[in-house]
C-alpha cells in the first residue's frame, strides 16, 4: 500500500472518520494509523545503512510504505496501548519505548506536509504563548491573569468588579469520568465569593469577562479562512459554548474584516501552523481572541453549515 496521505489519530475520533469519508469519494490513497494500536495491531520498522534507509508500517499484515506520502494530518494521537499480559515493569517500560519509537518516526517524516507538526504543537498549545503572540499580531485579548497566587487572584478579582472568567490552562478531564471536563466559568454569576486560598492548588487563567454578542470558530486552513457564528437559539448569551447542547446551538457564516485575515496569517506564521481553530468572543463588533486549538475540530461545522472544509484540507495535504 502506497497512500498519499498519512491520517495520525485514535479510533474514536469522529473528525477524522469525516475526512476519510472524503477522501473515500474523491478515491485518494491514506492510511489511518490510530496511535493506541501501536505495537499490537501496527508494528514498524526503521532501516539504516550507507546506501538506503527504508521506513515501514506495517498493519495486521499489510506493508504500508510510506515513500509516496504527501501530506500528514497529525490529530489527536493517543498513547500505544501495551499488551495486558505484561507486568508492570515491562508495561512500563514497553510504552516508554514505544512513544520514544514514535517520536523518532515523526522526526525522520520530517520533511513531509505536516497539519501540525507535532514538535512544533507543543509551543503552540501553550495558553500564555497564544496570549502574548496574539497581542504581538495586534488581536484584542481580555485582560489576564495567569496565577496561584491567591493574593495576586483576588486583587484581580476585585479590580475588574467580581467580573472575571476562571478556566484551565491545559485541556481535558478529571477524575475517572470523562463528563469531569473543566470549561470557562463566570465567577461573577456564583453565589458565594471563591475560596482564594485554594488558589495555590493549581494554577488557573483569569480573565476580564467580556459582555459579548455572540462567539466566532474561525477555522484557518492554510490561507482558507471559515468563520461561523455561534448562538443560543433562546437568545441567551453562554459564557462557554462547548456546555451547551448543540441543538440548542445555531450557527451562521460571518464575514471577516481585513484587519483580522492578517493578523490571523501573521498569527499561524509566526506560530509555524498551517491550520488553527481560533475562538473569538465579540463585543460592540469588536473581535476579542480567546484561544487557538491547533488540532481543533470543525467536522461538526461542516456538517452543520455546508461549509467545505474538508476540501480545503485535504487541497493543503496534497499541496494544492
Amino acid at each position: 500500500m502506497d497512500p498519499e496521505i498519512l491520517i495520525i489519530s485514535n479510533k474514536g475520533d469522529y473528525t477524522s472518520d469525516v475526512l476519510i469519508k472524503r477522501l473515500h469519494e474523491k478515491k485518494i490513497s491514506f492510511f489511518r494509523f490510530n496511535t493506541e494500536e501501536f505495537t499490537h495491531q501496527t508494528e514498524a520498522s526503521l532501516s539504516f545503512s550507507k546506501d538506503d534507509s527504508t521506513i515501514q508500517l506495517i498493519h495486521e499484515g499489510e506493508i504500508i510504505s510510506l515513500d509516496a506520502i504527501k501530506g500528514i494530518w497529525y490529530r489527536r494521537p493517543l498513547p500505544p496501548c501495551i499488551h495486558k499480559d505484561l507486568n508492570k515493569n515491562d508495561s512500563l517500560f514497553a510504552v516508554r519505548e514505544s512513544k520514544e519509537f514514535l517520536l523518532n518516526l515523526w522526526l525522520l517524516l520530517e520533511d513531509r506536509n505536516w497539519i501540525n507538526n507535532p514538535f512544533q504543537l507543543n509551543k503552540v498549545e501553550r495558553k500564555s504563548f497564544q496570549l502574548k503572540t496574539a497581542i504581538q499580531c495586534g488581536f484584542q485579548v481580555p485582560d489576564t491573569l495567569i496565577t496561584n497566587n491567591s493574593q495576586h487572584a483576588e486583587l484581580f478579582f476585585q479590580a475588574n468588579n467580581r467580573s472575571i472568567i476562571a478556566k484551565p490552562l491545559s485541556h481535558g478531564g478529571y477524575g475517572n469520568n470523562d463528563d469531569y471536563v473543566i470549561y470557562s466559568i463566570d465567577l461573577e454569576s456564583i453565589d458565594e465569593i471563591p475560596d482564594w486560598n485554594s488558589t495555590h492548588h493549581s494554577p488557573t487563567i483569569f480573565q476580564k469577562r467580556i459582555d459579548k454578542q455572540y462567539d466566532i470558530r474561525l477555522t484557518a486552513i492554510g490561507k482558507r479562512l471559515f468563520a461561523h457564528a455561534i448562538e443560543q437559539k433562546n437568545k441567551n448569551k453562554v459564557i462557554d459554548w462547548r456546555r451547551e447542547d448543540p441543538k440548542y446551538l445555531k450557527y451562521r457564516e460571518v464575514d471577516i474584516p481585513r484587519s483580522i485575515e492578517k493578523r490571523i496569517y501573521q498569527f499561524m506564521e509566526i506560530m509555524g501552523i498551517k491550520f488553527g481553530a481560533f475562538d473569538f468572543a465579540i463585543q460592540n463588533d469588536d473581535w476579542y481572541f480567546l484561544e487557538v486549538n491547533p488540532s481543533g475540530q470543525w467536522a461538526w461545522l461542516e456538517l452543520t453549515t455546508g461549509s467545505k472544509m474538508s476540501e480545503s484540507l485535504i487541497d493543503l495535504l496534497l499541496g494544492s
